[in-house]
């Protein structure tokens, strides 16, 4: 009985962390659906349109410039208009944006549209994380995050499979990523949401950063190199080894699947266990994972997927974990949207 007794409160208690967060969740899974779509669906239609290899590069870094630009400038405008106020207008920027890659189907358009783009998820994201961790606790907020991540990492999986739907050559699924786009605004506006109180802005310098969390500021840097080229060019590196569209898929859906198993099992330990051994040894797998993939070319695709999912699995949630430790770090009137009528500021993300 007492063990019964405690799996309910421990039910309970997750309720409460999801439940002004649900219609949230929504919105992010929809989003991640069609921006997986939509970075695949480029690379493919790059390689298709016989873009070169420093064509396509460029294309995909100008997607993480107006990324990091959007995380540098974007707290003012969340501070001044609110957090549903900013997804819902960089939604339609970023709708917008994934019609016009099937219109100008040239590298010189491409790479503004990416950047545009890139400056349209930042401020989504930042929206949707600081709106998370203004519900998260210490004792919760690894959990909370992973369960964002897993949302996520589901959700972009699932825009792999997508791909599968019709041509890359044609319109169709640059249309499918803007209805997904579009369809993100629906439930944090329509349905019933605790969305974070009004805010304003603290700006905290990256030396005041550095010194209160060393290990999340360098970590979420370091992640965000090797994710962020892995995003730009994972499906190039699969299309040059010849795997065809369903190959191409399959292999970045098992990087994802693989972020969808471990995601929350490394969040809860991080809950548990000293958050720095979980990124030490998340860290270490992961390399040994990407070398695995690196020598999987010449194997059977199941040997690759493999390869990919334990890259993805223990990789990619190093960046959630490097949030939480710096959350649980900066003083709780420098979460932006952690607490009415506070100075606050974000996390930068990647």
């Amino acid at each position: 009985m007492p063990s019964t007794m405690k799996s309910l409160r421990v039910a309970c208690t997750r309720g409460l962390v999801l439940a002004p967060v649900a219609a949230l969740l929504m919105s992010v899974a929809f989003l991640m659906l069609g921006n997986g779509l939509l970075g695949t669906l480029l690379i493919v239609r790059a390689g298709q349109e016989e873009f070169s290899s420093g064509s396509i590069g460029a294309m995909m870094s100008a997607y993480f410039s107006g990324f990091t630009i959007g995380a540098l400038v974007l707290p003012r405008i969340i501070v001044s208009v609110g957090h549903v106020r900013t997804f819902a207008g960089f939604a339609a920027v970023a709708s917008i944006t994934a019609l016009l890659h099937a219109v100008l189907v040239e590298p010189w358009a491409w790479m503004p549209l990416r950047m545009v783009t890139g400056f349209a998820y930042a401020g989504m994201i930042l929206s949707t994380e600081s709106w998370l961790n203004a519900h998260a606790v210490p004792s919760t907020r690894g959990q909370l995050l992973s369960i964002f991540g897993v949302v996520s990492m589901g959700s972009w999986a699932l825009g792999q499979a997508l791909l599968n739907v019709a041509p890359p050559a044609g319109m169709a699924l640059f249309l499918i990523v803007s209805v997904l786009i579009s369809a993100a605004v629906v439930p944090i506006t329509l349905l019933p949401s605790h969305s974070p109180a009004e805010v304003t802005l603290e700006p905290v310098a990256f030396r005041d950063l550095l010194s209160v969390s060393p290990l999340a500021t360098f970590g979420v840097f370091l992640a965000g190199l090797a994710i962020g080229g892995f995003w730009g060019l994972g499906p190039s590196f699969a299309q040059s080894i010849g795997l065809d569209i369903g190959g191409i898929s399959a292999f970045m859906a098992s990087v994802l699947g693989g972020t969808l198993a471990l995601q929350w099992p490394l969040g809860w330990l991080s809950d548990r266990v000293p958050r720095n051994l979980i990124i030490a040894g998340a860290a270490l797998a992961s390399a040994v994972a990407a070398a695995g993939v690196a020598l999987a070319t010449e194997a059977p695709l199941p040997l690759l997927l493999v390869a990919g999912a334990l890259f993805g699995g223990f990789g990619i949630p190093i960046y959630s974990l490097c949030v939480a430790i710096a959350n649980d770090n900066l003083p709780a009137g420098q979460l932006l949207g952690s607490k009415p009528n506070q100075r606050v500021e974000v996390a930068a993300v990647f």
